[in-house]
This record gives C-alpha cells, sequence and structure tokens, in this order.
C-alpha cells in the first residue's frame, strides 16, 4: 500500500515508456509521486512527463487544487494523474461525515491498525460505489488527466472468515470494471494506473487494457536494506515480466539506502524492463 496519510514525502519514480516497440526498450519517461507539501511552481519546473498527486492539498475538500494550478502543471508538458483510494476510506475526505466517528455506515468493516483514519470498506456495495463516482467527478473537475488507484489488492486485508459468501478478489474486478466502464461512458476518458493489483490486471483482459501502468513497491527489498531472496520475488517478478511484454509500464519503489543495492537492483530492473528509484523508508524530503 502506498503511504497515502500525508507523511511529508516528495519523491520520484522513473519508468520506461511503454508505447515503444518491444525492439527498442531505449525510450525513457520519468514519473514523480507527491503526496506532501505540494508546491505547484516547483512541481511545474520538474522535468517528469508523468505527475501522480493528491487532488486536494491536504486532503480536504476545502484545499482541493484549483484547476489552473493543475492546467499550470499540464501545460509545463505534464500528464498528471490523481490518487484514488478504492478500497478504503480516509476520514479526511469530502465524503466524510462527523457522524461516522461514533457510528459507521454500513460499508465500513473496520480501521487499518496501521493507519488510524483510514477503514477497510466493503467496496462492493453501491453506497461505496457512489462515493468514488462523485470522487470521480470532483477530479475530472480540477482537470486531471488521470486516475492512481490504491488499494486495489484490498481484498487480502479481510479475514478468511469474513463475508464467507463473498469473492473479494472478483468482487474488486467488478469494482474496477463498473468505475473503468462509467470513466468511458461519461467521457471522463482518464488514464488509470495500478498500484499493485498485477494479478487482477493478468486475470481480466478488460482491467488490463484499460490500465497503462502497475507500481509495485518493495519487489526485491523488505524496506530495511535486506534484499528478498529469489524465491520470495520471483513469482511477481514473472508476472510484472509478463505485463511489460502486454505493454504495460511497470515501475517500483524500493525503500533501500544502500548504495551497493541500490546499484545491483538497477541492473536487475533494467534487464527487465523495469523502472526503478528508491526513497528512505519515511518517504521524507
Amino acid at each position: 500500500m502506498l503511504v497515502r496519510k500525508f507523511i511529508l514525502s516528495i519523491f520520484c519514480v522513473v519508468l520506461l515508456a511503454n508505447n515503444c516497440s518491444s525492439t527498442d526498450k531505449s525510450m525513457l519517461s520519468t514519473f514523480a509521486v507527491v503526496l506532501q507539501n505540494i508546491q505547484i511552481d516547483r512541481l511545474v519546473n520538474i522535468r517528469k512527463e508523468y505527475l501522480i498527486i493528491d487532488y486536494s492539498f491536504d486532503g480536504s475538500k476545502q484545499a482541493e487544487i484549483p484547476f489552473q494550478d493543475i492546467q499550470k502543471l499540464k501545460v509545463s508538458g505534464k500528464k498528471v494523474f490523481a490518487y484514488l483510494c478504492v478500497g478504503e476510506a480516509e476520514d479526511y475526505r469530502f465524503y466524510w461525515q462527523e457522524r461516522f466517528s461514533s457510528q459507521w455506515p454500513d460499508w465500513i468493516v473496520r480501521e487499518n491498525p496501521d493507519w488510524e483514519g483510514n477503514y477497510l470498506v466493503k467496496y462492493w456495495e453501491q453506497a461505496w460505489k457512489d462515493i468514488l463516482l462523485l470522487y470521480m467527478d470532483r477530479i475530472q473537475s480540477a482537470g486531471f488527466d488521470g486516475l492512481f488507484l490504491d488499494k486495489v489488492d484490498a481484498f487480502y486485508d479481510f479475514k478468511e472468515e469474513e463475508f464467507p459468501g463473498i469473492d473479494k478478489k472478483e468482487e474488486m474486478k467488478k469494482l474496477l470494471l463498473y468505475l473503468l466502464e462509467k470513466n468511458k461512458r461519461e467521457g471522463k476518458n482518464f488514464q488509470v494506473i495500478l498500484n499493485g493489483g498485477e494479478e487482477i490486471a493478468l486475470e481480466d483482459s478488460s482491467i488490463r487494457e484499460e490500465s497503462i501502468g502497475i507500481l509495485v513497491e518493495s519487489l526485491y527489498t523488505n524496506g530495511n536494506n535486506q534484499e528478498r531472496s529469489t524465491p520470495e520475488y520471483e513469482p511477481r517478478e514473472k508476472d510484472l515480466k509478463t505485463l511489460d511484454r502486454a505493454g504495460k509500464k511497470v515501475f517500483i519503489l524500493e525503500y533501500a539506502t544502500d548504495k551497493t543495492i541500490q546499484l545491483k537492483l538497477k541492473k536487475v530492473a533494467k534487464k527487465n524492463h523495469f523502472s526503478i528509484e528508491f526513497s528512505n523508508p519515511d518517504l521524507s524530503l
């Protein structure tokens, strides 16, 4: 799960262009993710082709980024994507009501123990889908080019005994297809990047075709400058290679600060046609 709760963070991810032919691997495009300290003038001046930011300076309705600011970023040559969490609710968003703090709505399951104020949701319920559609409307009004969908792997967060009659992975596929269909039918024309969820993209051709890329965290390391064993990362790496061959962007974020490890993983990523970037564990400047 990408850090979302506005910890001091600006980090950049460089990824390989997916629109080059299978014989031309040299073309590069750049990718930056900025979820804290969003400074439009500073972002205008960074040389990145793709930019992921929150749709709001602090996540709230009151601090939504104005249309003209998004246009500044686009005029500077960037495609601008808005962060959107589809598998969890966040208590600082426009849809959160004060009464939720004492009485959760039926579509909330429980609070994320690792992220205070984030709540696992029954994403198959229409009430949650309606919230996401309203969210997409706000993102469209602000002038964003695309959506960065987080927590598409939220089906892993459910306990085995919870909602035994619900196939959580299939319901996530249905949710994504629902959003993608609305995106097309309502003329939003958002491009889509998934945070994780590569198995969903592999299993469903429609989701795969409608997504331009996949971001994966900590593929090769565990976040503490320790490399994962080959058996640990190889199955996932194999899936990502398949997506790369299908023309999808694959970009990797590692929380490794050891320069020797970084150099080694850069070579591995280049060989696999993955882009890779490194950040401190707290994603701070």
